[in-house]
């Protein structure tokens, strides 16, 4: 039996089509890109591009709550390095603060600065806490408890 108006196929798999598709394609394989996309030569409106970015900010935030999100995230995206290249980052550092001394007090005036005007704020993705910052939070709690 024959279905009403089912007479074209699928030029990939052969599947019945009705009289009305101009492609030639079923909806499984219909090529949509360039002038076969139906929003091929429009644009969003300021409107829709502040929605859009509005409602993927708080699913964003959302996401990132949830631990198991943040590690899977984390682990898929990072890349991890070989101890002999950070060793030798290390030692370029090390040879880049011996030839530029005032860059360790600038940068470290900087980072202070940032600290206490909040511009840099803990989070719980950090995994690894120096000594050094150790130091410098506790430091810099007592600054506020006196």
């Amino acid at each position: 039996m024959r279905k009403y108006k089912l007479n074209k196929k699928c030029v990939v798999c052969n599947n019945e089509l009705s009289d009305k598709n101009k492609t030639g394609y079923c909806i499984k394989h219909v090529i949509r890109t360039g002038k076969n996309n139906p929003f091929y030569g429009k644009h969003h409106s300021k409107e829709t591009i502040d929605k859009i970015k509005n409602a993927c900010s708080i699913s964003s935030k959302e996401h990132w709550k949830n631990d198991e999100y943040a590690k899977k995230v984390i682990k898929n995206n990072s890349k991890p390095r070989k101890e002999s290249f950070k060793k030798e980052q290390s030692k370029r550092m090390i040879e880049w603060y011996k030839n530029n001394p005032e860059q360790k007090t600038l940068r470290s005036n900087i980072m202070k600065n940032n600290w206490k005007n909040g511009v840099i704020i803990p989070n719980n993705y950090s995994y690894n806490i120096s000594n050094m910052e150790k130091d410098f939070l506790i430091n810099f709690q007592n600054l506020y408890l006196i």
